[in-house]
């Protein structure tokens, strides 16, 4: 399948638009980089503090910058082992991590503020569907 290299950017990428630093951790981990360790470290600490009231909202301009940078090189990463072009999945990686990041935040805050959801188990159901994005994505044959 021509597109596959593509979708599976597009998966990564949406993994970045909901939490910045699972899909890095994941792909560095898969690729058995020395990186993924560090990474993973800091992907646990972003899971943590985004349940914290005063973390910024993802859709901020640097919120956002960290995402389309995470969601392009893990998009290309994924692309590239699917030999796939890198350029092209970095693209479809930031645009899906841009799409995630305001879908994402507008589904939380419809579901917590206008439905009155708890926002713990909302974030740690959005934490799930960032993981297995990331993993489904990098699940590479």
């Amino acid at each position: 399948m021509a597109n596959l290299p593509y979708l599976r950017a597009f998966g990564v990428g949406t993994s970045c638009g909901l939490r910045a630093f699972t899909a890095p951790a994941v792909t560095l981990l898969e690729a058995g980089s020395t990186w993924g360790g560090p990474v993973a470290v800091a992907a646990a600490a972003e899971l943590v503090y985004d349940k914290l009231p005063f973390a910024p909202a993802r859709t901020k301009p640097s919120s956002l910058a960290v995402r389309i940078v995470s969601g392009g090189f893990c998009g290309a990463t994924v692309a590239g082992l699917c030999a796939g072009s890198k350029a092209l999945g970095a693209l479809c990686g930031a645009a899906a991590a841009v799409a995630a990041a305001f879908s994402g935040y507008t589904i939380r805050r419809y579901l917590t503020v206008e439905i009155g959801w708890a926002d713990f188990p909302v974030a740690l159901v959005e934490d799930a569907i960032a993981f297995v994005a990331a993993r489904n994505a990098n699940a590479i044959d």
